[in-house]
Parts: C-alpha cells; structure tokens; sequence
C-alpha cells in the first residue's frame, strides 16, 4: 500500500493520491494501529471514496415542508411528511429528506432565520420516530451479526446513530445502541462484554474529532476482535488522519452498507 506505477526505467512513480494514502497509512500506525490493519484500513477508505449510488438533489423538495410545518409546529403535518418519505423506505427517506432537513433547520438557527424551538420540536420529533420504528421492526435472529453503535464522550448528536440503528435492524442485523455521549472507557468495556462483530463510532461536533482518535485507540489498546468503524462529520476534522479507524461514507444508507458487509463477512 499503496501500489505505485513503474516509469520507463522501472523506478517507482507516486502520485498526490499515492502520497496521501502514505500519510494516513503513518498516520494510523502511528497511533498504534498494526502495519497490517492500516493498510487493511486504508484499502476500505479507498473503496470508499467513490460510492456507487447516485448523488442526492442538494435540497430536496420535500425538506421545505417539512421546515414549514416544523416552523408552525404541526406535529400532525410533520409526522405525515416523514411517513409520506419513508413509505417508499426508509434507505431513501433518511438520505434525501430527514437528515438534509435537520442540517438544514440547524443551518437555518445558527443564521438566525428560525429559533433553537424550532430546531429542537423537530429533532425530538424525528428523534420520535426513528425509535418508534426501531421499536416495531421484528427482533433479528440470534445467529445474527453484532454491531455496536455509539457516540462518542461529549458529543449529543446521536441522530445519526440512531438512523444507523434503523437500517441496520432493516437488514436483519443486531444492534446495541448506546447513544450520545459514551466515554471512551465505557465503550471499550460494553464491546468486551457483548463481543460484537463490528464497532461503530459516530462524531458530529468538530471538537469530537480528537475524541474519535481516542475512543479507537482505546478499543485498540484494548485488543477489542471487533473491526472498528468512525462515521459523522467530526471525520472530516483537520486531525482526521490521526483516526486509527476506517472512515464511514457520509451517506448513512452507504455507511449501513459498509457496516453489514464487514458484519457478514
């Protein structure tokens, strides 16, 4: 890793890309990760980066109405509208109307444009419903892989997890949710304890960043068998590379992919 090409002479050429695989290859073994796993690790990311589904229209036009009825705080109309978007399923709902629109509503709060009410109605609402099917999708077999999702210390933003926790559930999976705001410590003693096939860590806040870096060492050091996953924008940080893990796609249907085809593997 990576495998560079060979010039007339038969000396080893490498691109911008080659050199940036390098550095995040380092990068990982530097934090603690095995030459083997960082290069397994680097390898996913690679396959990664170019997603085989079709891209999302930027807004879509359902989020508006979504917003408005939010902004009027008709839980009834809101309601209609996401179960309107999830009655095609819930792979496209997610994507393409409910995250878009909580971006969308916090972009719309930190602008002033609407209040932290607002804001706060319709996450909790979403968050309402996202567990209500949670909740009524049947339990998966108990031969079924394991994967255990959580946020890390300090950071609140457990949609995505939870949304993760949805599709996966979909799709026959196991999954142990913890939520927001899980210790590094707190994580690596729950995978000790339950033995999952796959750990998923999700951080929103740009401060989580290093927190990410820390909870997967943490399961490194721990010699966890899980293969371990980061997802959320907090990856997307300027110490991003320090992250001993593989990083998830931001599409949360494509991160669901992911995660089940390590889980099943």
């Amino acid at each position: 890793v990576p495998a560079p090409v060979r010039d007339a002479g038969g000396r080893r050429t490498y691109s911008e890309a080659d050199l940036a695989v390098l550095r995040r290859m380092a990068a990982l073994v530097d934090q603690g990760m095995r030459a083997s796993h960082a290069a397994d690790a680097v390898r996913a990311e690679a396959d990664l980066s170019v997603e085989s589904m079709p891209s999302a229209p930027a807004i879509d036009p359902r989020v508006g109405p979504l917003l408005a009825a939010a902004s009027a705080f008709d839980e009834r109309r809101c309601v209609e509208m996401i179960a309107s978007a999830a009655g095609v399923g819930w792979d496209n709902a997610i994507d393409a109307v409910v995250m878009p629109a909580l971006r969308e509503v916090g972009a719309q709060w930190e602008r002033g444009e609407t209040s932290l009410a607002v804001e706060h109605f319709l996450s909790q609402l979403i968050h309402r419903e996202l567990l209500a099917v949670v909740a009524a999708i049947p339990p998966p077999l108990p031969s079924a892989p394991l994967v255990l999702v959580a946020c890390v210390q300090d950071d609140f933003h457990d949609m995505g997890a939870i949304a993760l926790w949805l599709l996966l559930r979909e799709r026959g999976i196991g999954v142990v949710c913890l939520g927001a705001d899980v210790p590094s410590t707190a994580l690596a003693a729950a995978a000790a304890t339950i033995r999952p096939h796959v750990v998923c860590i999700t951080g929103v806040a740009t401060t989580s960043t290093p927190i990410l870096a820390e909870a997967a060492r943490t399961l490194i050091e721990a010699k966890t068998d899980a293969l371990v996953f980061v997802g959320g924008p907090a990856t997307k940080g300027p110490t991003a590379d320090l992250i001993p893990a593989p990083r998830l796609p931001e599409s949360l249907l494509a991160a669901a992919q992911v995660l089940v085809a390590a889980a099943t593997t």
